[in-house]
């Protein structure tokens, strides 16, 4: 999250006077002006068809189709990859294109802007985990690492993702990378961003909420902790807080969410000695294992930067993480992505969704969960991540 986004949180809804604003990139900016929850690219596509369409208002079918991921009309640069197997699951990227924010119309009518922005959209990264497998939730964790150039960066430039400087690896091999997850917000947005993810949760939801609104009409600083959690789109100041994992995922609004067992019960076909046979999957200890609800962990990121700034890529590396059951704290695999581009250029070229283990994720990965494992915030520790061993 060096230079992360901070798009609208969990909640399909923008919330009056806020503004939905990228943490990825080197600036705050607004990835959605159009307000209509979809990425600019494909509000583009929209308004090309509804001029197509006379048999239908224009306006309305843009609002019927807003609904509809970009996924469903991938456009020049989508990076569509085949899924990636790992040992507790599978990865898979819908809607992984670059990032622009020139192309945001006013209107149907109105002209495009210049771009001011570059980088990637990582419109839906998931990861399905096996039905078998013993845990109780999965959660994805990210980390990221920049690559900038020698020019110096802009004094106008605000660092989107607030405190990641703490978070980097300060020296040795693996320098720069950080967990991208963060632990401060303005109050205001910081109050929008907790409340959504707490919603379904009236308890956690009403503490934390008049905890955070109290701190806000207080002497406290502007930018309050929303998070000690690592993981992604997690927005929990203490373990006791539930993860979320809405039972009906938003298709916008959000960066993410967790899987979690709370189904009916999960039934497979398998071969057995009397031929093909429904099966009810069960535990280490005999209990039935729920399905996974919702059905999938999800990311979702728009890391970008301004054209001007000397930030020239971003690498990411996301792993899922069990919690619960036998396969507590185990790693189930991770992935890379990212983009990069010239000095001044204005076109991002993407990494594509790449494996890169199978089971624990990098050593890199481990020295930003040690690194994260000593910090402390606001005079308290933050919540730990597992460190894979990378001793050998």
């Amino acid at each position: 999250m060096t230079t992360s986004f901070l798009s609208r949180m969990p909640g399909s809804a923008r919330p009056t006077g806020a503004v939905a604003r990228s943490r990825r990139g080197g600036v705050w900016h607004d990835p959605d002006a159009s307000g209509t929850g979809v990425p600019s690219a494909a509000l583009d596509r929209l308004k090309g068809l509804a001029a197509r369409s006379p048999a239908v208002a224009r306006v309305q079918l843009l609002q019927r189709l807003a609904d509809q991921s970009a996924r469903a009309l991938p456009g020049k640069g989508v990076v569509q990859r085949a899924p990636v197997k790992v040992s507790g699951g599978v990865f898979k990227d819908d809607q992984y294109e670059p990032y622009k924010d020139g192309s945001t119309t006013v209107g149907l009518g109105g002209a495009a802007a210049a771009a001011t922005s570059v980088g990637a959209s990582m419109g839906k990264l998931s990861f399905t985990p096996s039905p078998d497998l013993d845990a109780q939730e999965v959660h994805l964790v990210q980390i990221v690492r920049e690559r900038r150039g020698a020019a110096p960066v802009d004094p106008g430039e605000r660092q989107g993702n607030l405190g990641f400087g703490e978070r980097q690896v300060p020296k040795g091999d693996h320098a720069g990378w950080g967990i991208d997850a963060e632990t401060h917000a303005p109050a205001s947005l910081g109050l929008f961003r907790i409340g959504e993810a707490r919603k379904g949760h009236p308890e956690a939801y009403d503490k934390l909420v008049d905890d955070l609104y109290h701190k806000r009409r207080s002497d406290q600083p502007a930018v309050p902790l929303t998070s000690r959690d690592p993981r992604y789109a997690q927005q929990r100041l203490s373990a006791a807080t539930p993860a979320y994992a809405p039972s009906s995922p938003p298709t916008t609004g959000h960066t993410g969410y967790a899987a979690v067992r709370a189904g009916g019960e999960t039934v497979v076909t398998k071969q057995t000695a009397k031929g093909f046979e429904k099966v009810k999957l069960q535990d280490a200890h005999g209990a039935p294992l729920l399905k996974w609800v919702p059905p999938a962990a999800v990311l979702r990121d728009q890391p970008a930067a301004p054209i001007a700034s000397n930030l020239l890529g971003m690498e990411f590396e996301v792993t899922a993480l069990a919690t619960g059951g036998a396969m507590n704290d185990k790693y189930l695999g991770s992935v890379s992505w990212g983009w990069t581009r010239a000095v001044g250029g204005r076109e991002a070229k993407l990494l594509p969704l790449s494996l890169v283990s199978m089971g624990d994720p990098s050593a890199a990965f481990a020295a930003a969960a040690e690194h994260w494992n000593a910090l402390t915030v606001e005079g308290a520790p933050l919540m730990p991540l597992p460190v894979p061993d990378h001793t050998d």
